[in-house]
């Protein structure tokens, strides 16, 4: 039997007791929620008395794994926005039980045509996140529907660098002349990927920092939130330091952005389109920055993935690191 009530907090708990099985509870934002996962979860004990699956569809996986899982993590909106358009596939509509391999290889090659191989690849890690979460904690699965599908790879490391003349064309389409003035969200983006540029920081954050995150005499940056959730102290240049000085002169405490992740990308895709630049990655910020460091201030590897944070160096030197072969040679 399930017993569903709410909380002080204003959450909804759900809580199974059936005999023989140890008591089971879960807390939700939602009533719905609740119930929904009490009557899958009954369904799945009873099933397995049985020695039987739950008769679920893999659009009910999906719905599932963005209830229960998606939530928990960092990028749960861009994920969930993944998991609805699953489930428009046809595929989404198959019983579990008959979801097999050459599924979702007619869906890869389907995909290849109008997506990059790395994209395809993404996708894959999320679908195969939730057949495993639907085999092996569900029990919804009794075999594995991606075994002997061939997974696509990641695209190749990108080699492009920004040009000085590409950072005043965006700046000047987001109408930032430099100095203090700061007046629109535009303009704060202008000042962020300058900040990228000079400390090879993730756009996230950037926009997340604060007057107190920065210690100018020390030239250090906390960052309380980093993608693997840690927090950590970076070092910062002169220059960088210099840059952020302007701006917490003028905010004194507190945010130093009120621009959000996804309102930076969309504005930053319609301002470097009015540019007319090619292929220009807010991200290409922290690659520059990586290969300006190790190629003009010839920092050494270990210095530079102490200021990068990547925990494999072979990610650092072939993803981030773009200095190309005739500009090494030129320094041999």
């Amino acid at each position: 039997m399930a017993y569903i009530y709410q909380l002080d907090s204003g959450l909804w708990r759900a809580q199974i007791a059936k005999k023989g099985h140890p008591r089971e509870s879960k807390t939700f934002a939602t009533k719905t929620a609740a119930k929904t996962w009490a009557t899958g979860r009954e369904a799945e004990i009873d099933g397995s008395r049985r020695g039987t699956v739950a008769k679920k569809t893999v659009a009910d996986a999906l719905d599932r794994y963005a209830l229960e899982v998606s939530p928990t993590k960092k990028g749960a909106r861009l994920e969930l926005l993944r998991l609805t358009a699953f489930k428009r596939e046809k595929w989404a509509k198959k019983w579990l039980k008959d979801i097999d391999a050459p599924d979702f290889s007619a869906w890869r090659d389907q995909r290849l045509q109008a997506v990059t191989k790395g994209s395809v690849q993404r996708d894959f890690n999320l679908i195969k996140a939730v057949m495993n979460r639907a085999r092996k904690e569900w029990r919804w699965l009794t075999h594995d529907p991606l075994l002997g599908v061939e997974m696509p790879g990641d695209n190749e490391p990108r080699t492009r660098r920004v040009l000085p003349s590409e950072v005043r064309r965006m700046c000047r389409a987001l109408g930032y002349a430099g100095g203090d003035r700061i007046d629109t969200k535009m303009q704060e983006l202008a000042f962020a990927f300058l900040v990228g540029l000079h400390t090879a920081m993730r756009q996230g954050e950037i926009l997340r920092l604060a007057v107190e995150d920065i210690d100018l005499p020390r030239r250090t940056i906390h960052i309380a939130e980093q993608k693997n959730g840690k927090k950590q102290d970076i070092p910062i240049t002169k220059p960088a330091a210099r840059l952020l000085a302007k701006r917490v002169q003028v905010v004194k405490e507190g945010a130093l952005f009120t621009l959000s992740s996804a309102s930076a990308d969309a504005l930053w895709r319609k301002c470097r389109d009015r540019a007319g630049i090619d292929g220009l990655n807010f991200h290409d910020s922290r690659a520059e920055c990586l290969t300006r460091l190790a190629s003009v201030r010839r920092v050494d590897v270990m210095t530079l993935v102490r200021i990068s944070r990547h925990s494999d160096i072979k990610i650092l030197i072939d993803s981030y690191y773009r200095e190309g072969a005739a500009s090494i040679a030129q320094r041999l």
